[in-house]
């Protein structure tokens, strides 16, 4: 046991920061008509980035392409100060210092000209896609209602599935069967054939032999019906056509 939860702890070690970000648009909006005059339409898109580690991140650098016109607003969306950042227009990069751990970084681009995000960069580390699904993971985790609802749906899903291959099964027996029975002749009027299933892992050979035993009466038969010579015949093969007397009304 303590061995499995130290293995877990190295796990959890091991797994990569859960830092990523995503982006939206570019969109249209117009601007309040208060602020401007005439038809003003604005073009804008949105980058997040998510910091649900432990630790503050000093140095965050987004590369992109393209170009845009306007400053761009860089704001906290929990933290109440201002975001301390540059703009690298030669390299075509905004440099992001000290982002508090469980806090996320909301940039708006305006009039983007073919701008596109190309990566981004902690600590000189790329983002990747799996850091990203965990931090979204952490920043917006599914409600307890929906886990449970999902766990339930998930539960009935098996549940129908297994009564439906178990009800398949029981199908393509019952026809299996019946083919396997209607090919046989007919025996006495006091004797109803059945298949017993005789498994190859030998798991079914004493309740066979038992069966065999108890139906001794109508032995001749059962061999017949199984084209065999004697019962040995019969523990080697997979379906056994056996006899069960029928009761008297």
């Amino acid at each position: 046991m303590i061995d499995q939860i130290a293995a877990l702890n190295t796990l959890r070690k091991e797994l990569p920061d859960a830092i990523g970000w995503t982006t939206f648009g570019p969109y249209l909006f117009h601007a309040p008509a208060e602020m401007v005059t005439g038809d003003n339409r604005y073009v804008c898109t949105h980058i997040a980035i998510y910091n649900e580690s432990d630790t503050t991140l000093t140095d965050v650098r987004l590369l992109y392409c393209g170009n845009f016109t306007f400053t761009p607003r860089i704001t906290y969306s929990r933290h109440e100060a201002a975001v301390k950042w540059q703009h690298n227009a030669e390299d075509k990069e905004l440099l992001l210092r000290g982002i508090p751990p469980n806090e996320t970084v909301d940039i708006s681009i305006y009039n983007p000209q073919d701008f596109e995000v190309v990566q981004v960069l902690v600590h000189g580390k790329k983002i990747t896609d799996f850091m990203t699904r965990r931090a979204l993971a952490k920043a917006f985790p599914t409600p307890l209602r929906w886990r449970i609802a999902l766990t339930l749906m998930c539960v009935f899903g098996f549940s129908v599935l297994s009564y439906t291959s178990w009800q398949t099964y029981n199908m393509v027996k019952s026809n299996s069967d019946y083919e396997l029975l209607s090919s046989i002749p007919k025996g006495f009027s006091g004797c109803q054939p059945y298949v017993y299933d005789n498994p190859p892992d030998g798991s079914g050979e004493k309740q066979l032999e038992r069966l065999i035993k108890q139906e001794s009466r109508w032995l001749n038969f059962i061999l017949a019906m199984n084209n065999a010579e004697d019962t040995n015949e019969l523990h080697i093969k997979d379906r056994v056509v056996l006899c069960k007397e029928l009761k008297k009304s």
